[in-house]
């Protein structure tokens, strides 16, 4: 479902937005809606792969690490 939205923006930003969007051989409207959903996309791609990379990390082995009990034992050599 498509609603209207009213912005205000600057009037050099919406010469070159309006340049760009015939660039595409679209409309001003067509061109803001699917730069947003292109950025609203990429940015719920990126939030999953991130919580499945974490899960991820989570199930891992230690592989014998051990979390050291202070910090002058971290930097001991």
């Amino acid at each position: 479902m498509s609603r209207n939205i009213t912005l205000s923006l600057d009037e050099k930003l919406i010469k070159k937005t309006r340049v760009l969007a015939a660039r595409e051989h679209k409309s001003t409207s067509r061109f803001i809606g699917d730069t947003l959903r292109s950025l609203v996309e990429e940015s719920e791609s990126y939030e999953a792969s991130k919580l499945e990379a974490l899960k991820r990390l989570e199930k891992a082995p230690l592989l014998g690490w051990k979390k050291p009990s202070a910090r002058d034992e971290l930097h001991d050599r």
